[in-house]
């Protein structure tokens, strides 16, 4: 019995490491992916909100309108 408890006990701790480890990998790509997202939407809004607003902002002076 004692020998079946043994190999019980060993199959539980590789599979709670196999799962931290699961679990590490994956907080990580998380974390990776939502920097990125963060990134690429940073840049979409610094490629297309910025000039448009420039833009905006050009054709009211012409009219005489200052924004800030």
């Amino acid at each position: 019995m004692s020998e079946i408890e043994e190999m019980l006990n060993r199959s539980m701790k590789e599979i709670e490491n196999r799962t931290s480890g699961l679990i590490a990998k994956t907080r990580k790509n998380v974390l990776i992916n939502y920097w990125l997202d963060v990134a690429k939407y940073g840049l979409g809004t610094a490629i297309f909100v910025v000039p448009l607003f420039y833009l905006v902002r050009f054709i009211f002076s012409l009219f005489g309108v200052e924004l800030p």
